[in-house]
């Protein structure tokens, strides 16, 4: 092994790049899965670009300067990669303006700043088939690790460099060598502790993984760290050809057969990415001399030439697939692109990788070598800037650098956007009644609906944007009490005796936003004790984690000790978790009722709003439809017999005890027949499963016919579970606050308090997760 030695180019791993790159294109196009390409494509990137970066550092006028080779790799990477993102956001706003989402925003940020992988992560997204709301920059989440490869390697490789230096400046000339042999070993040695160190963290799932663990850059760094221990280690491997054939053969069955075989994302980086990565070295070895008829095969012009375009062509199939199926979905089911469709997104995709290849990445790859100690480079620079190719290059970079600013300037300029929807928030009952247009209220005609859906999806309802939900990775003995700015998670009027405390998950906390309102003007106040996609349920894991259950537990007790005027929450869900179905009661939330009939304390339970499916069992936001088809409520419509059961299922459970009380919601959100996007000139929905905080506040005469009893002892009170009266509802005078009790402080009732730091546009996208 010497990594100072050049060896043999490798043609035929050349061709390997190429079948890579189409096996992952057709899996997307055609398949909807993954297919272990990109896991090809970072042993390669390993087997190359390490092994570069350590022959260099080998040469004993190697430069310590940094910044060479990064240079070097921006001018071949960014180019290309800022026209494909400006392409696609120019084009996504033209015609799927429905996917301009903050989060596709935050993603051309992450993707030009090589993080998208962790903004995934932070997103929670699922890599898988295309479907119309797909992220159309989802893909990148691969040139952000090869990107953090790259860094590592560049930095590996100057730490190697620095040694060889200092070791040849103190070892005399006739030990040179040895000691040169020596740290070659110890590169080896050190490469493969860190293969072995990154392959078990990946494999700490089993099989199969998390979606995190895919995107993790520890998660993948042994995949490409293999690549650069097999360059270092193959010099003395040289089979002949009949086993060459045999073993490049065995390889390319492998690669061929892994996205037939593995079906599930989460597949890799683990155990079972040994089946692609396998294959590849099969034929890294097995090609080793370049005899064998496989290695010849690889050879061939027409794959040379798709290595050559295979990073363009990486960059440009994703976001054409996904723009085109979103733009093709004609109603609620998921766009299914006829074959030949598909075979002209591939046509389309090689045509703009061969084009963005040959005027925009061969115009900037620098082609001279990489320079070594002593050379005077502003000298070569110089000349190169007066020349007529160097002046089009400064001006053609000129042109992609204010491109790069104009694309980074997208995200912060939506944060803005949101947050002064978030801020300025205000409710027109008399143009945009919401809610109340169930009850009688005129509903103007011509107007624009409000909010608007580009941002509506952000804001959110008080808890959630001042840091007072629980986040799910915190521990079971974490509960936020203090909001971002240190003041305790309290709403409504702060200083009243009558206490309602706010328990569940995001469906419960969504409906804040009328309780505040209504708490500051009937003098009650109200505490959320809420966790992110944790409902309130109670000896009943099915549909959540461990932590989750022990939340609960916790919450419950500490409520009890509060002992508060009235606890609210939902009393329903889809009675298939995260499927298409109607609404039922999981038993969880009964033990959690009856827990609180035996310790004499009120609960007032709300009917969950619809949760929306597409045809394919697909999340489907309503908002998204509505930009998609231009605000044709009759098409992004939902059944109601799709969402909601006949009755109320609930309503049973009024037997637990006189404590119990429970509102059928079904026609706050449906008529007879249909569950409208729309309601009252508001729009009704934030996402594919909550509400929106217009809508939300606009219930608030709806939802006060329901507290005024519970909270005034001399009330009259509704009948339990009975719907909402049809006629109009006038404004009740307010309640007394005549209290039951004095609650106690939700400071002191946590057993852990932590705050959230980040800032309402940073933390939103995290908070409401279902």
């Amino acid at each position: 092994m010497n990594p100072s030695q050049s060896s043999q180019y490798r043609y035929d791993l050349d061709g390997l790049r190429a079948i890579a790159v189409l096996l992952v294109v057709f899996y997307h196009v055609f398949v909807g899965r993954v297919s272990g390409g990109v896991d090809i494509f970072l042993l390669l990137s390993g087997f190359f670009f390490l092994s570069s970066q350590l022959r260099y550092a080998a040469k004993p006028q190697a430069s310590l300067n940094p910044w060479f080779p990064f240079w070097r790799t921006i001018r071949r990477l960014a180019p290309s990669l800022i026209t494909v993102l400006g392409a696609v956001y120019c084009v996504t706003a033209l015609f799927t303006p429905q996917l301009t989402t903050l989060e596709f925003y935050r993603q051309i940020t992450a993707s030009l700043l090589y993080y998208q992988n962790y903004e995934l992560i932070n997103q929670d997204a699922d890599y898988n088939a295309a479907s119309p709301t797909t992220s159309a920059l989802q893909h990148l989440w691969s040139m952000s690790v090869q990107g953090q490869f790259y860094l590592f390697s560049i930095a590996f490789a100057l730490v190697c460099a620095a040694i060889y230096k200092t070791v040849r400046r103190k070892t005399r000339s006739e030990k040179k060598e040895k000691a040169e042999r020596k740290i070659q070993l110890a590169i080896v040695i050190i490469l493969g502790l860190i293969t072995l160190a990154s392959f078990c963290y990946a494999a700490r799932f089993g099989l199969y993984g998390t979606s995190e663990n895919y995107y993790s850059f520890f998660s993948r760094l042994w995949e490409m760290t293999l690549g650069g221990v097999c360059a270092l280690s193959i010099s003395r491997i040289k089979p002949n050809n009949k086993v060459g054939t045999l073993l490049s053969s065995l390889g390319l069955i492998a690669i061929a057969l892994t996205g037939v075989f593995i079906t599930t994302t989460t597949a890799f980086p683990g155990p079972l990415s040994l089946i692609p990565l396998g294959g590849a070295l099969l034929i890294i070895v097995g090609g080793k001399n370049n005899h064998n008829a496989i290695s010849t095969f690889l050879s061939l012009p027409v794959f040379q030439w798709g290595a050559k375009i295979a990073y363009p062509l990486y960059l440009w199939h994703w976001p054409l697939l996904i723009i085109c199926t979103s733009y093709s979905a004609h109603d609620s089911a998921t766009a299914e692109l006829s074959w030949l469709s598909k075979a002209a997104i591939i046509i389309c995709s090689i045509v703009l990788a061969y084009l963005t290849h040959r005027f925009v990445e061969q115009f900037f790859m620098q082609k001279a070598p990489r320079a070594l100690a002593g050379q005077k480079h502003m000298h070569r620079l110089k000349e190169s800037v007066e020349s007529t190719a160097g002046k089009l290059k400064a001006l053609a970079s000129v042109g992609f650098i204010t491109a790069l600013l104009a694309l980074l300037s997208l995200q912060p300029h939506q944060e803005h956007l949101i947050e002064q929807a978030q801020n300025t928030f205000v409710i027109d009952e008399a143009h945009y009644p919401g809610a109340l247009a169930i009850t009688g209220a005129a509903v103007p005609n011509g107007l624009t609906y409000y909010p608007d859906p580009q941002l509506i999806s952000e804001i959110y309802p008080e808890p959630g944007a001042q840091g007072c939900v629980t986040m799910k990775w915190e521990g079971a003995d974490t509960t936020r009490t203090n909001k971002v700015d240190g003041a305790p998670c309290i709403y409504g009027d702060l200083e009243a005796e009558t206490t309602i405390v706010m328990t569940g998950g995001s469906h419960a906390e969504q409906w804040m936003p009328p309780l505040h309102a209504l708490g500051m003007q009937y003098h009650f106040k109200v505490i959320p004790l809420v966790r992110q996609g944790c409902p309130m349920t109670i000896e009943d894991d099915s549909f959540i984690d461990a932590t989750c259950a022990q939340w609960n537990e916790n919450v419950l007790d500490t409520i009890i000790a509060m002992d508060p005027d009235l606890v609210f929450s939902t009393s329903t869900r889809p009675e298939k978790d995260h499927k298409p179905s109607v609404d039922a009661v999981p038993d969880g939330y009964i033990n959690f009722w009856q827990r609180l009939t035996d310790a004499g304390i009120n609960f007032l339970g709300l009917r969950d709003n619809p949760w929306f499916y597409d045809q394919q069992g697909q999340e489907w936001d309503m908002n998204q439809c509505m930009i998609a088809r231009k605000n044709d409520i009759s098409e992004c419509s939902i059944q109601r017999d799709k969402v909601y059961a006949p009755e109320d299922p609930a309503a049973a459970y009024t037997r637990l005890g006189s404590n119990m009380h429970f509102v059928d919601t079904a026609d706050w959100f449906c008529n007879s027949s249909t569950c409208p996007p729309v309601i009252g000139n508001t729009y009704v929905y934030r996402d594919q499963n909550h509400i929106s905080y217009a809508y939300a506040l606009s219930t608030q005469k709806l939802l006060w016919k329901y507290l005024e009893p519970l909270l005034t002892p001399n009330a009259n009170s509704p009948t339990s579970s009975m719907r909402p009266s049809s006629t109009a509802t006038s404004t009740p005078a307010p309640a007394s606050t005549t209290a039951k009790k004095t609650s106690t402080s939700p400071t002191t009732t946590a057993t852990s308090t932590k705050t959230n730091t980040s800032t309402v546009s940073s933390s939103s996208s995290q908070v409401q997760k279902k």
